[in-house]
């Protein structure tokens, strides 16, 4: 995660305000762009909130931007999930078109909130069982530094390193000043014992 510098701190209080239009025009074109895409591989973005969660993504913060054009330089079609549901969650997992996962919403490192409900790491390792890993990363766009295993802990190959999630609480802010994800059990769990 960035230091909070003087950078930061400008950013937030001065700038950002004027990034909105040029983050909500970009978040907007980018994911409706995705269907254009004829790539043979998806990652699935599953958004757990209501109408007001999915505004505060889209018209406050550059993070489906962020996360469309991640992928898409991978040569990765992202599909858009809104409102997603257990079921929305099932769907995605067990499709093999879909070798990487997003999530963004409240939750923790083993929980994410969905649509009228919530779903854990637990859960996700029942759906799953025991099939082939996916190769891609899941990215928990999520609080973070609590709970158990990552979300996509069974799921992913490689999990201690595929399964990227935020090492604290954060803001939608500050998660567009971060970027991506850049914790993995192995940077989370070697911070914890360094």
């Amino acid at each position: 995660m960035k230091e909070k510098t003087i950078d930061y701190y400008l950013f937030r209080y001065g700038l950002m305000v004027l990034e909105f239009p040029r983050w909500c025009i970009n978040n907007f074109q980018t994911t409706l762009n995705q269907d254009s895409l004829s790539y043979s591989e998806k990652a699935a973005a599953l958004v757990g909130s209501g109408t007001l969660g999915m505004l505060d993504y889209f018209c406050r913060s550059s993070i489906p931007h962020t996360i469309n054009n991640s992928f898409n330089n991978l040569n990765v079609r992202v599909d858009w999930f809104f409102k997603a549901t257990k079921d929305d969650v099932k769907e995605v997992l067990l499709d093999n078109q879909y070798q990487s996962i997003v999530n963004l919403g409240h939750g923790s490192n083993d929980n994410m909130d969905l649509y009228q409900s919530d779903m854990s790491t637990d859960e996700i390792k029942e759906i799953y069982g025991n099939r082939a890993r996916k190769k891609g990363f899941w990215f928990q766009f999520t609080c973070g530094g609590e709970g158990g295993f990552p979300l996509g802990y069974y799921v992913m190959e490689n999990p201690r390193r595929n399964c990227l999630f935020f090492s604290k609480s954060l803001t939608v802010f500050e998660m567009s000043y971060n970027g991506l994800p850049d914790v993995c059990l192995d940077t989370y769990q070697g911070d914890l014992n360094g």
